[in-house]
């Protein structure tokens, strides 16, 4: 049986694969500008990188109009499949973010 992870389980393992677990905070700005490239960057005002993400992961964002409580779950979830594309699995995670890992 698969337990649902938390928001906060989500971020930190995205925190961790971006080797920036004690700077959290950073990881909360990544997962803002994410949200807003999937909702707005299609025009380019998200620079290259937030087109490419538009391109990739709009088509899949219709849950942000659901009214359940598990939408920030879903776009951390989308977030987090986005952050192994980009930094890679657990195999490549630094040795201070490793010990980190929950």
């Amino acid at each position: 049986m698969n337990k649902e992870r938390s928001l906060e389980e989500i971020l930190h393992s995205c925190a961790v694969l971006r080797c920036v677990a004690s700077l959290q905070h950073r990881t909360l700005h990544q997962f803002d500008w994410f949200i807003s490239a999937c909702i707005w960057g299609k025009d380019g005002s998200y620079g290259e990188k937030g087109t490419e993400v538009y391109r990739i992961y709009s088509d899949r964002t219709s849950f942000r109009l659901d009214s359940d409580d598990r939408v920030l779950v879903k776009w951390a979830e989308l977030f987090e499949e986005y952050c192994i594309t980009e930094y890679g699995d657990d195999a490549k995670i630094c040795p201070h973010c490793a010990s980190l890992h929950k």
